[in-house]
Parts: C-alpha cells; structure tokens; sequence
C-alpha cells in the first residue's frame, strides 16, 4: 500500500484509501484513467505532460522519506458531455513512511485530489490551491489548506 501510495503521489495525484474504479492506460509520459462514482458522470483524467524527480532518504529507524518535485499538466473531462477543465499540478510532495507502517502526505500547490469515501456522495474530488495534509495509520485524516476547486460542479 505504501508502494502505491509514493507511486501516485509521484504523478501529482492523491488517491484515499480506498483506490477509485480506475481503467488505466499509459506510454510512459502519458497517463488517462477514469474515476468512477466520485460525480454523476465518470472523469477521464489525462495527463499528457508528467516530469519530475524524486529523492528517497532512509533513516536508522526505517522511516522513508521520499520528497517529489516536478510538473504534471493534463485535463480532466465530463465523460458524458466533453466539458474540460485544464489541470497543472506542479507538486512539490513528500510522503514520509513511518517505521511504525503509518504513512504522512504533504503537497504544496495546486493538487488534484480525489478521496474515495464508502458512503455514495460522500467522495472528494476537487483541485487543491494551497496546502494538502493526510495521514494513513490505523485511520485516515486529511487537511486542505487555501483555496479548493469542486471538479463535479465546474464540470456539470
């Protein structure tokens, strides 16, 4: 899980816990999925510029640290009416596995951000303008920080 979760921070992208219907395809710069179940219509995510660069640092105790930097550029798209909206999500994050298996987020800048939650209507799925904190351990929590973009709602 922690694996995944570097993973897709790595592309400027914070999933929850509970990782969203995603059909992924990708040539190595380029990466589409869809969300489901985050609106009343599905999201094509596309990202079509993805740089960065990533520095792990390992302390005595096993705790990781892995700070991301870099820019991914891309849509996201109404899957039913081809309404777009432009994302630029320039990172920096660092995501901190805790020896103790918990695992901290923080990414400064505008992040798209999508949370998925059990309960319908309850899932976040928003651009982050500011200061985005989340913490997985035997529960998860998370803080958004500035100014938030509802992706359903600029979509519809």
């Amino acid at each position: 899980m922690r694996k995944l979760w570097a993973t897709i921070l790595a592309a400027g992208l914070i999933v929850g816990i509970a990782a969203p219907a995603m059909a992924a395809s990708s040539d190595g710069t380029h990466v589409s999925f869809t969300l489901t179940g985050f609106c009343s219509f599905d999201v094509v995510v596309d990202l079509t510029t993805w740089q960065q660069v990533r520095v792990v640092q390992t302390a005595p105790d096993g705790t990781t640290t892995t700070i991301v930097t870099g820019r991914v550029t891309g849509t996201v798209t109404n899957a039913e009416t081809g309404a777009t909206l432009p994302i630029n999500v320039p990172d920096p994050a660092k995501i901190t596995e805790n020896a103790d298996g918990s695992v901290d987020i923080q990414v400064a800048g505008p992040t798209l951000t999508f949370l998925r939650a059990d309960a319908p209507g309850d899932s976040l799925l928003i651009l982050n303008f500011g200061l985005f904190r989340a913490h997985q351990g035997d529960s998860f929590s998370f803080e958004t920080v500035g100014r938030q973009v509802d992706v359903c709602a600029a979509l519809a």
